[in-house]
Formats: structure tokens, sequence, C-alpha cells
């Protein structure tokens, strides 16, 4: 019953993920200028429409209604999901004329029509909708409370989490914070920003904002606001800010670093650490690999006045990142320990984290912390579980959201997909490989430019 269960769920993220690209398709193709995102395809699974809608709905923050087409061929049915600034329930029933039947709230409503009715109800939704809710660059934010950055400790942390839980009718509070400047940001596949702010006296935290926008906010000043949280990918991270809503705002920029950089790259690691007993080390890699206790990696870099990149780090914008929060006064280049990017030593360092998460973990991991581990991007993660996958090595599931992977052994048979699947990782890990090669020749001068 638990494999058909979650051979079902697998089918169900397939064709939920099928239909919302499709919806993005429409939304960027015909749709991007409405108000109201409303959608129609016969055969999307009007089980499913739902999970859809809301997706669609977080990504353009705007409220969006799909239809799909019933057994019958007659009538088609809807589902709502909306934002907090629209009450979808009565922009519905303002246009319910055409209407079967309806129902819902402010923020979700299902509801159903005769086929023929579809295209009416959609041009007089969206006409109202434009009429109702035609500010567009007005937003309307109920925070509880206006933060500076040095407010936000761990002490302030204890006192919201004991507050909670938090859910639907009792939210976690939501602060504001002025003129912050975004010193770095790096953008996932999903459009989720990692960033680092800066506020006008110096203090600096991390930050992420989901499904954010195309074009990077790096070297901007915003008001934000935000809630208060903690990175889940590591027992070391610290606090981090969820941002929701950012209103640029006038503020006076910063440079990410104006310390100093040495060049150690002929140094030994035992020379190094001699040299910088108190240093921070940045490593980023298999532990087994790495001849130094105590290093840090993204999540749990803290301020320091010296800081010591022992790998390379997977790309410029982590190189940033690890900068912009240590806030360091130098920084010193080593890569002594360096991350395997060949086809074959790839691979078998993906399937010894695979067999020891199986083992110890019934396993369960995060994506973030596989690409951490060994030092590339999530993209090429995903790419190796796809080979290990196609090549019947294993079985896994990823989360909705695509951070969390579910992993099993194989039943060791290869399908079609297989080779496919070995030429996209094996682009993937030469283009790391060539990355690795420049950055380790790179003059000491060009990695200032990186810092601007």
């Amino acid at each position: 019953m638990a494999e058909k269960i979650d051979s079902l769920n697998t089918e169900r993220k397939r064709v939920q993920q099928s239909i919302v690209d499709e919806a993005v398709e429409m939304v960027e193709t015909r749709k991007k200028n409405k108000t109201i995102l409303v959608l129609y395809k016969e055969y999307w699974h009007h089980g499913i429409i739902g999970i859809a809608a809301g997706r669609i709905c977080e990504l353009y923050r705007k409220p969006a209604i799909l239809f799909s087409l019933k057994e019958d061929g007659i009538t088609a049915v809807g589902s709502a999901r909306s934002i907090e600034e629209v009450n979808i329930y009565e922009l519905i029933k303002e246009c319910s004329g055409k209407l079967l039947k309806f129902g819902g709230h402010s923020q979700a409503a299902g509801l159903s029509i005769r086929k023929d009715d579809i295209e009416e109800f959609i041009s007089q939704i969206e006409m109202e909708a434009e009429n109702r809710y035609f500010i567009k660059d007005m937003v309307n934010v109920n925070a509880d409370m206006e933060l500076g950055i040095e407010d936000i400790n761990e002490e302030l942390y204890d006192r919201i989490q004991s507050a909670g839980p938090y859910g639907e009718g009792f939210e976690a509070p939501c602060f504001c914070i002025r003129n912050v400047i975004v010193l770095s940001d790096r953008m996932t596949e999903k459009k989720h920003h990692i960033m680092v702010l800066e506020d006008q006296k110096g203090n600096r935290i991390p930050a992420v904002k989901w499904f954010g926008e195309d074009e990077s906010f790096e070297g901007r000043c915003f008001d934000v606001t935000c809630r208060i949280g903690r990175n889940n990918y590591s027992k070391d991270a610290g606090i981090q800010l969820t941002l929701e809503y950012m209103v640029e705002s006038f503020g006076k920029f910063k440079k990410l670093f104006e310390g100093e950089i040495i060049d150690e790259r002929k140094t030994t690691v035992e020379n190094l650490l001699r040299k910088y007993p108190n240093a921070q080390i940045f490593y980023e890699g298999l532990q087994t690999a790495c001849p130094v206790e105590n290093t840090i990696d993204r999540f749990s870099v803290k301020n320091c006045k010296e800081l010591v990149f022992l790998s390379t780090p997977a790309n410029t914008e982590i190189f940033k990142e690890v900068i912009a929060l240590a806030n360091p006064e130098k920084v010193i280049i080593n890569f002594a320990v360096l991350s395997n990017y060949t086809f074959k030593g790839f691979v078998l360092n993906l399937l010894g984290l695979i067999k020891h998460i199986i083992k110890r973990r019934d396993g369960r991991a995060y994506i973030d912390e596989l690409s951490l581990k060994l030092c590339v991007e999530e993209n090429i993660v995903k790419a190796g579980l796809k080979y290990l996958g196609s090549s019947g090595m294993l079985n896994y599931t990823l989360s909705d959201d695509e951070q969390k992977v579910y992993l099993s052994e194989g039943k060791g048979v290869a399908d079609r997909n297989a080779f496919m699947a070995k030429k996209n990782l094996f682009d993937a890990l030469a283009e790391k490989n060539a990355y690795q090669q420049f950055i380790l020749k790179m003059e000491i001068d060009k990695f200032r430019e990186y810092l601007k």
C-alpha cells in the first residue's frame, strides 16, 4: 500500500508540474498584464487544478482561477486561489450570472460553469478585477512592528517562537525594516533570491525571498516587510529573514567589501593555519576530504576579521555571499582542497553520500545539503540524481518545491533516458571543471572585481 501511495504521489506531482508549466506559458504569452489570471484547458486534471492555481497565484502574486472540463464534456469546473488584497469570493459572486454553482471564502473558491459560457465569464471577471483592483503599485501591508537589523537577535527569535505555533488565523509576526541595501543576491533556478542585506549603520543579515523577480535585487535599496526564522538546511545556521514585500527606496549604497585580499594559493594548509590562527575557515565539500576541523560553510558563516577560502566556492555568487555575511577585514585565497568535478569522481562521491543517507537517515535529504557537500549548484545535483535514476542505480522522489529528496536503492534496470541524462551531467561537470581551473589561475586583483 505504501508503494502504491508513493507511486500515485509521484504521478500526481508529474501531472501538477505539467499543468503549472502550461499555465505559466499561457500567462507569459497572453495574460501577463491581467489583474486576475483565468486559464482554461479541457484536459487538465480537475483534482489537481486547485494546487496548480495556488502555485500560479504564488508565482505572479495575483489571484488565479484554473478551469478544466469534466467527463461529461459539457461542464467545466474551476478552482480559485487569491492574494490577501483580493477577495476572490466576492469577485466571483459579482460575476456569477452564468455560473452553475460556486462557493468558498476570500482566499480560495470553487466554481462550475457550462463550457460554452467560459469565455464570457473570463471577459467579465477580468474586467471586474481591473475596475476593482486597478491600483497595481500600491500594496496594503499590516506590519506588527518596525525594526532595525541590530534589533534582530537570538533572544527575539526565541520570544517569537515561544508564542507559536503559527498558522491560518494566527500568523507569525510581520516586521518592517527600512532602507536596507541588497549587498548580494544569488538566484536559484526556481527564482528564489538568497540575499545579504545591510542597513545604513553597517549591520548585515541573510535573507530569502521565495519566487521573486527575474532580475537581481543586488545593489538596490528597499523598505521591506519580513518574518524572522532560520535556514533549515544546517544545524549551525543563524537567523534568516523571509522577505514578503520589497519597495524600492533611496539609501546610501556601500561596497560589499573594502578590505584586503591576500593570495596564499601556494601556502600549505599547515602553514596557513599557523599564519592565520584566528581566521574563519570556509570549506564546502566532503568532510572526509578536508584536513581542517571546525570549518564554516555558506549557512554557518559569522562576522570575522579574517576569512580563509580553503575550497573554491561553487560559483562567484556564493563567493560574494560568504564575504558579505562575514564582512571581514582580510580575505585570504588558498583553495588547497578542491572538489572532484570529473564524471567518475563526482558520481562516486554522490553515490557515497546517497548510501550514507539511505543507511543513516532513512533516505531523506535536502537538495541544498547535497549541493553544499559536493560543492555544485542544485541543478547539477538533480542532474546527478536523474542519471543514477535512469541508469537503474537509484530510486528517488523530489518534494513539491524540489528542495527535499527521498532516496532508495534502484532495481538495476536502465531506461531510455539514461544516455541523455549521462550527457547532460557530463556537460555540466565539464563547465564546473573549467570554472575551477579559471578561478585557480585568476590574478588576485580580479577577485576584487567580483566584490564591487
